[in-house]
């Protein structure tokens, strides 16, 4: 087992390319994918609390809440209609106080300071009141912008003046909580459900009590739902793992495959007792260790990511993890292969990690590991299907049952075929560099035939 350890040994030599490719690049790749299992697993949590009889609503509230507009209402009347109307926003906006002066008002508009102004003029009170009782027109409130067409359309009622700011969204949804107020003000008059003005402003306000002018919105998923979120990120995860372990893979192994084939090496391997096979077979176990450890590291990782929110396996069955493991373990070997097969060309370094890194961002873009495949270009997905990743990324959904462009209609049988696919690019690589090796070794210009006659002379 000598050339075993001295296989390990010259990969250790060069832990700076796993340190760069597999545990920087690794870490990040396994951070964006943890992040995305994160968020899953508290939805579960949330989605838990809430069919336990647990409200979270409170925990979402914040995120769902409509936003409360900066509302200035200046009251040049007397009575208490712009008072009821404060009341009547108050749960729903926030009430600013302003000096009623020209400057004061289009500074407030013009900095933003406010987004609506209302503006309760003379005699305002009295007058709508009357023409409430007389007519049933609605009333509506007009901006600085629209005034003479709501004039033309309620002639018959007088209109409170409002501004809105023009930066904000939020002014223009308060603008028909005041349409509502007056609204239902005129229609309480109309019906003489309330005799005047007063009693209807304190009946419209009572009313509004008991409903809620900024609703909150909350996105409730099922236990269907939120398990098959956790299973996306899952799969997710291991989909882009394809990147690190791609390129430590074919650095490390191509290295090692090159330092064997050296001329001087191949020389004393040639001169030892040791039959070629056994020494062969020797550093392939030594570089399938290799590779072995670093995918057992990654999805221990993965994997303890997401113990927490698959309690009993129920987001994700044990024989769907069985099969994503091995769809990752197969993309892990097809890297060394691929790696085998640089390394018989006997390339240098640089070359070695130039092709590393530009084949790996290749496999993550036309894969659907970095985006989903139905956004892509078809030239992309050309490209994608011609190549490994694909298919290690199809595996994954088929193992998952996850619905995709990819994929569907998952199941089990096309796990297989995706796998047996990966696999086959797996022998190619591996064919090819026995080829690549063959063909140096038996040509004057590529092998050491010139070596050895010089040697023989000598």
């Amino acid at each position: 087992m000598q050339t075993f350890k001295t296989a390990l040994r010259i990969l250790w030599a060069h832990k700076l390319y796993m340190l760069i490719y597999l545990i920087s690049f690794g870490a990040l790749m396994l951070s964006l994918g943890i992040s995305s299992i994160i968020a899953a697993g508290n939805d579960t949590n949330a989605l838990s609390s809430q069919t336990s009889g647990i409200s979270s609503s409170s925990a979402h509230h914040a995120d769902s809440k409509l936003p409360e507009a900066n509302i200035a209402i200046i009251n040049r009347d007397s009575g208490n209609l712009a008072q009821g109307l404060r009341d009547y926003l108050g749960s729903s906006a926030t009430m600013v106080k302003l000096q009623d002066t020209p400057q004061r008002l289009q500074d407030a508009i013009a900095r933003n300071d406010v987004d609506l102004i209302v503006i309760i003029p003379h005699g305002y009170a009295e007058r709508f009141e009357k023409a409430a009782i007389s007519s049933s027109t609605e009333p509506s409130s007009n901006g600085s912008a629209d005034n003479a067409s709501s004039q033309s359309s309620n002639a018959t009622m007088p209109l409170a003046d409002t501004t809105v700011s023009y930066l904000s969204s939020e002014g223009s949804l308060a603008k028909i909580d005041v349409n509502g107020y007056f609204s239902e003000l005129r229609t309480v008059l109309a019906s003489g459900v309330q005799p005047d003005l007063p009693s209807a402003v304190r009946y419209v306000v009572q009313q509004s009590k008991g409903s809620n002018l900024s609703p909150t919105v909350q996105v409730l998923k099922d236990a269907a739902d939120t398990g098959k979120s956790i299973a996306n990120s899952f799969g997710l995860t291991i989909k882009l793992s394809i990147y690190p372990i791609f390129m430590a893979m074919t650095v490390c192994i191509s290295l090692l495959i090159g330092v064997f084939n050296a001329p001087e090496t191949r020389r004393r391997l040639s001169a030892s007792s040791v039959r070629s096979y056994a020494l062969s077979a020797q550093q392939l176990l030594g570089g399938v260790s290799f590779g072995l450890v670093c995918w057992a590291l990654y999805y221990s990782i993965v994997l303890l990511a997401i113990m927490p929110f698959n309690h009993a396996f129920s987001a994700i069955s044990m024989p769907a993890i069985a099969m994503v493991a091995l769809s990752q373990l197969a993309c892990t070997l097809v890297s060394m292969a691929f790696g085998f097969m640089i390394g018989q060309f006997r390339t240098s370094t640089v070359v070695s990690n130039a092709v590393a890194t530009s084949f790996g961002l290749i496999l993550m873009f036309t894969s659907g590991a970095a985006f989903d495949p139905s956004v892509m270009p078809q030239a992309m997905v050309t490209l994608g299907k011609l190549l490994p990743g694909w298919w290690f990324t199809a595996s994954i959904n088929n193992a998952l049952g996850m619905t995709t462009f990819q994929t569907p209609s998952p199941s089990a049988f096309g796990w297989l075929q995706s796998i047996g696919l990966v696999a086959l690019f797996g022998c190619v690589f591996v064919c090819i560099g026995l080829a690549g090796g063959r063909y140096r070794s038996t040509h004057t210009e590529f092998g050491m035939a010139n070596r050895i006659t010089e040697l023989t002379e000598q």
